[in-house]
């Protein structure tokens, strides 16, 4: 009851246009021309903030040009798969592993894999896994079957095909048990039903080299070797994840693959994207 006295109180006074500590006032304008240019109309952003905020965005600038991530890096999504509950192994379900082989449910049967067969098999996180500066090894969602269209270069979509079934016999079989369904889902998408094997995004992306030419890049060594900086797609607070194993992530990831050219300090910037410095600038923005 003493609660609803004080919140009483407080609709009184502001009724009444009264002063009181638990109420703080801000000067509203009227029309555009009333505003202060170097004030901000938005009430959550108080001119006290902003003054932080520019002083941090000064130390930012490059050329009289305050630089952002986007100048370093180019920010995608992780694997986007044709059907994630086909796509992904589950140990004990589609993949069983005894002494370091691994065995295929194929048709009601698990079958062993060749090692060439293997290496197509990665193990694959969603966003719930990152930490602070890492992830959570343990916290997988199995094993994503990945195929890289690069491996067959110059081919026809079918001749590719062929090819992928002859290198990778039971691994395509798996796949062939859902090709009516796989074939629907990239025809409604209105892509190539033949691409039946293959991740749908995040395997490829476009970059600019010097002189303003397009390039179309391979991730699977950045997935594999390279350092990476990945962050969660939803998220109330700043945490970056890092690594320099293969880490291969689902959608709701969003990676940082470096421009051309770029050299990239990535202890630094995982610092920094994970600093209380950061957090600040994303709650006032």
């Amino acid at each position: 009851k003493s609660g609803e006295l004080v919140n009483k109180r407080i609709f009184e006074d502001l009724i009444q246009y009264n002063t009181s500590q638990s109420i703080r006032k801000y000067n509203s304008a009227l029309t555009n021309n009333d505003l202060n240019q170097d004030e901000n109309w938005n009430i959550i952003y108080l001119k006290e903030v902003k003054i932080v905020v520019d002083k941090i965005e000064n130390y930012c600038k490059y050329n009289e040009k305050i630089t952002r991530i986007k100048d370093f890096f180019i920010i995608r999504n992780g694997l986007i798969l044709i059907n994630d509950n086909i796509f992904i192994l589950k140990i004990g379900k589609e993949l069983k592993i005894e002494k370091n082989e691994f065995f295929l449910k194929v048709n009601g049967n698990f079958t062993k894999l060749s090692e060439t067969e293997q290496s197509r098999l990665k193990k694959v996180y969603k966003s719930k896994s990152i930490t602070l500066y890492g992830y959570n090894r343990e916290d997988n969602e199995g094993y994503i079957l990945y195929f890289n269209k690069n491996e067959f270069k110059n081919q026809s979509p079918s001749k590719r095909n062929k090819s992928l079934e002859q290198k990778y016999p039971t691994l395509a079989k798996y796949l062939r048990q859902y090709e009516m369904k796989l074939r629907e889902i990239l025809i409604n998408a209105k892509e190539n039903p033949e691409d039946l094997f293959y991740p749908r995004r995040g395997s490829f992306i476009r970059r600019l080299e010097e002189g303003g030419k397009e390039k179309l890049v391979d991730l699977e060594p950045f997935y594999d070797n390279s350092p990476k900086i990945f962050f969660k797609y939803i998220s109330s607070k700043n945490i970056f994840g890092y690594s320099t194993d293969p880490y291969y992530a689902t959608s709701d990831t969003y990676f940082l693959w470096p421009l051309a050219n770029k050299e990239i300090d990535y202890l630094f910037v995982i610092a920094y994207l994970n600093s209380k410095l950061v957090s600040f600038l994303y709650k006032a923005k």
